[in-house]
């Protein structure tokens, strides 16, 4: 009977499996774009989209739509409501969350999945959407409510949510 040392044969074995596995180490400072955990392998994403995305509010901290995993990513969706002010309660927009505003799109809130956002909410005097520096952020998860800012001088309370 002979009887082999399985130390050479596992060495050529444990070698032959590192040659098989060339692709780099994730870089410990690169942040995954879409749950913001580290470290994110680069390689492991398929940048390409069948289809063009729709990128909306590009070059902003509220830029949304661009490709990921080869799927275009989540983007807003907006509900606007009636001129408001805090001393009429009656014109104050009612309690929202995320899962209401995108389930009535027929799509699904993605949370924290636009640059980290789940919703915003503003007021503007017009339709004309809102500037970037009057948003109120909000991280939450889809199914609570999100909060409002205090609504004056019949301001246009918008909310915007993730979906996809």
């Amino acid at each position: 009977m002979n009887i082999r040392t399985p130390g050479k044969l596992t060495a050529a074995l444990m070698l032959m499996l590192s040659a098989c596995n060339q692709s780099a180490a994730p870089d410990p400072d690169i942040q995954d774009p879409v749950s913001g955990d580290l470290p994110f392998d680069s390689t492991d994403q398929d940048l390409s989209c069948d289809d063009e995305c729709p990128v909306y509010e590009e070059g902003t901290a509220y830029e949304v739509g661009e490709c990921r995993y080869g799927q275009c990513g989540p983007v807003w969706y907006w509900e606007y409501y009636g001129a408001a002010n805090v001393l009429y309660p009656e014109t104050l927009p009612p309690p929202r969350t995320c899962d209401e505003v995108c389930s009535s799109q027929a799509v699904s809130c993605v949370a924290q999945g636009c640059n980290g956002k789940t919703a915003f909410t503003c007021g503007r005097l017009d339709w004309s959407g809102c500037e970037e520096d009057a948003r109120l952020d909000w991280t939450g998860a889809c199914m609570e409510v999100v909060p409002w800012p205090e609504f004056w001088s019949g301001a246009i309370p918008n909310l915007a949510c993730c979906c996809q």
